[in-house]
């Protein structure tokens, strides 16, 4: 099995793996409370309807009936103290922690060791991914959008030399055009060559597999969304037909 299979079927093992877990967990307090209550002299119907009860008032502020993606239940979960896992680090880090640990051994589904090398597994899968898509970023912004970028920055300016020299006066707006393609692409270019430089240095670090993919979370990505926004932001000042990429518009309206 290569490598992508395998992080594949750790994935979907994973899930099914994790869930089923934490009801085997919940029966199995649940269990032992109520043979609990019964061994005090309580009955079975009784006991089973007690445990129903604090379970309930003890694990309630999980219930949400309204829209989980809103951000009206991102700040309630929050009030709640419950975990809102937002990035893979932060998840996998969860994953595999000394609690999560004990659980598993408890149940005997995996070892520590069993699941720390899954953890592992899928940490160096999302540094590999993150990598491979901020090179790809940096040679896109450096290869196909600037140089694109270039030629009508000379055209237009160019062109405003020409208009001036024929009009007698400045034109201001077009100016105003030209600094604004030209701090973008500053902005473009800069960020391409950091990602670059980020990528080379994370290779040669010699940290763990989670500090690299914290790494990849707060350095890495930022940069690679400052290359996006400026690009979004060039995209929309240069002439269309000119635009590398599909734009924004053609995907929505399928223009030629």
């Amino acid at each position: 099995m290569n490598s992508e299979l395998l992080v594949h079927h750790i994935i979907h093992l994973s899930s099914n793996q994790v869930l089923n877990t934490i009801v085997a967990d919940s029966i199995r307090q649940m269990t032992n409370e109520i043979a609990t209550l019964m061994s005090n002299g309580m009955s079975a119907q009784e006991a089973k309807a007690e445990v129903a009860r604090s379970t309930l008032v003890k694990h309630k502020r999980v219930i949400f009936n309204e829209n989980g993606y809103s951000e009206e239940w991102q700040k309630e979960a929050a009030r709640r103290g419950l975990h809102n896992l937002k990035t893979t680090p932060q998840a996998l880090n969860t994953y595999n922690s000394d609690k999560n640990k004990q659980l598993y051994e408890s149940l005997k589904v995996l070892t520590a060791e069993e699941l720390e090398a899954r953890s592992n597994i899928l940490y160096e899968d999302y540094v590999k991914r993150i990598c491979i898509e901020a090179q790809l970023t940096s040679t896109i912004a450096s290869t196909q959008i600037a140089p694109v970028v270039f030629n009508y920055q000379n055209s237009l300016s160019t062109s405003i030399q020409a208009t001036e020299s024929l009009m007698k006066q400045e034109n201001q707006a077009q100016r105003q055009l030209l600094s604004d393609i030209s701090s973008q692409l500053n902005q473009l270019l800069t960020n391409a060559s950091k990602l670059t430089s980020m990528v080379d240095s994370l290779h040669h670090n010699e940290d763990g597999v989670a500090e690299h993919a914290v790494f990849c979370e707060t350095q890495i990505i930022p940069v690679m969304n400052k290359v996006r926004a400026a690009a979004d932001t060039l995209e929309v000042l240069v002439d269309a037909k000119s635009w590398p990429l599909p734009t924004y518009s053609q995907m929505l309206f399928n223009q030629e």
